[in-house]
């Protein structure tokens, strides 16, 4: 039988540890020694988790640590990418949506980044060995399209989206009216029109265009690169995903929606830049600077 509660636990906090503890010496001295049998291992400030006996690592992975990291926060972005297994870790970087302020915590090489977001549809709750929350396919399509730069860049976010076999309509439409951006539709409305899903209806694709702005627009990441305007959406296109289009529309003609008319950027004004702003980075504040009790370091004895 194990000695403490918290030793069950795979992942836990140093406010949850000390609730079986009537006095912080005690607590210190419980954490310690087990820090010392290699049962329990220190993650950041007031987080801790369980130690595999056989390979002496922690039995919690990135989206566990993440989602304990920050409560009430959920794996966004290219995090969410990689938790489908839409997409490999670019960087050691884990990307947490939250409406707590703090700043990054490095846990083992690993950086995890919070985000602020007042959004909050789209979120799904999973278990492995402790819980995981994460924003479902059809929020996580809509996401790396309104902020490509967090999906890993335009390129990254439209190979994630080629992979993807099946997502939800009329969520999308749902997270997409959340939003309620110009931009976003015509972002999303042009690049799965290349992408041509099966599980999109042309309708779909005609209610984004008609929700987007008349101004042109620029999705290309530099602007001195081979480039596509397409004159249906008032868009600055890489040429590479204007091709996938043709290559798809000379393997199989669409019959449900009229070609878009796209042509070669030659002479172009830069487009001014859109007016809508992205969720700002949030600091992630460490739990022993939120007012949590302060604990051990390992091999340290408090006083």
């Amino acid at each position: 039988m194990r000695d403490y509660k918290f030793l069950d636990e795979p992942i836990f906090t140093l406010e949850e540890a000390a609730e079986e503890f009537d006095t912080k010496g005690a607590l210190y001295g419980a954490l310690k020694r087990a820090m010392e049998r290699r049962e329990v291992k220190k993650l950041t400030g007031g987080l801790y988790c369980a130690v595999d006996q056989d390979t002496g690592c922690p039995v919690v992975d990135r989206f566990e640590i993440a989602t304990k990291l920050r409560p009430g926060g959920y794996c966004a972005y290219h995090t969410a990418l990689e938790y489908y297994g839409l997409a490999k870790p670019l960087r050691s970087e884990v990307q947490i949506v939250s409406s707590r302020q703090g700043r990054p915590v490095t846990i083992d090489g690993t950086e995890y980044k919070t985000y602020m977001c007042s959004y909050n549809a789209g979120i799904m709750e999973s278990y492995w060995n402790a819980p995981v929350r994460v924003t479902d396919v059809e929020r996580t399509i809509v996401d790396c399209l309104d902020r490509l730069d967090l999906g890993g860049g335009l390129q990254e976010v439209f190979r994630a989206l080629c992979k993807v076999r099946y997502a939800d309509e009329d969520k999308l439409l749902q997270y997409l009216e959340g939003y309620n951006l110009k931009f976003l539709y015509k972002k999303a409305g042009y690049i799965l029109s290349v992408i041509h899903p099966s599980y999109l209806s042309a309708s779909f694709i005609k209610l984004c265009q008609e929700r987007t702005s008349s101004r042109m627009d620029d999705i290309r990441p530099l602007k001195s690169m081979p480039t596509v305007f397409s004159s249906d959406w008032n868009l600055y296109v890489p040429s590479y995903i204007a091709k996938k289009r043709s290559s798809r529309s000379s393997k199989a003609p669409d019959t449900d929606t009229a070609p878009l008319n796209e042509a070669p950027a030659e002479a172009e004004a830069p487009p001014t830049e859109s007016s809508e702003q992205p969720p700002a980075e949030a600091d992630v504040v460490p739990a022993a600077e939120a007012g949590a009790p302060a604990e051990p370091s390992e091999g340290t004895v408090p006083p």
